[in-house]
């Protein structure tokens, strides 16, 4: 006989008596402990997902908030941008005016003087031309006056 058979009928033995010695298998009480830990798995991610949305939502108005205040502001800093190039605006055309009166009392003062004009007839030209002048100019406005026309 192998060692194998000889020790058969001691585990079957000790398996018996080992058998007698466990308690009746209760399903019901294993059935109400998972459905009770369950239940509080189920209230805790309740809870959870309730946090959850509560945060979300604070996120949101927060976003919007914030959107709302960059729109302000951006509308403020264009405002203000506006408000001065209107006044940049009014003080070059205010410079521009006084330039135009000037030109016009400086050909008023020409035509009074009369036979002088001849003489100072280039003068239009370099002031349409501008202050570095045209062909001819000395740099600073002003061009030469020709052997004719001094006279």
């Amino acid at each position: 006989m192998s060692e194998a058979e000889m020790n058969a009928p001691n585990r079957q033995t000790a398996t018996a008596i080992g058998l007698q010695h466990l308690q009746p298998f209760d399903e019901s009480s294993i059935f109400d402990e998972y459905r009770e830990i369950m239940t509080r798995s189920h209230e805790e991610q309740r809870q959870i997902y309730s946090e959850f949305k509560a945060f979300t939502d604070d996120v949101a108005a927060w976003v919007k908030a914030a959107s709302q205040f960059d729109n302000f502001r951006s509308r403020k800093r264009i405002k203000t941008r506006l408000e001065w190039i209107k006044a940049k605006h009014g003080e070059i055309e205010g410079v521009r005016n006084e330039v135009v009166s000037c030109v016009e009392a400086v050909k008023a003062a020409l035509s009074i003087l009369g036979g002088i004009t001849g003489s100072l007839k280039g003068f239009s030209s370099s002031v349409e031309d501008g202050v570095d002048g045209g062909a001819g100019s000395d740099g600073h406005g002003t061009r030469p006056v020709d052997s004719e026309g001094s006279n």
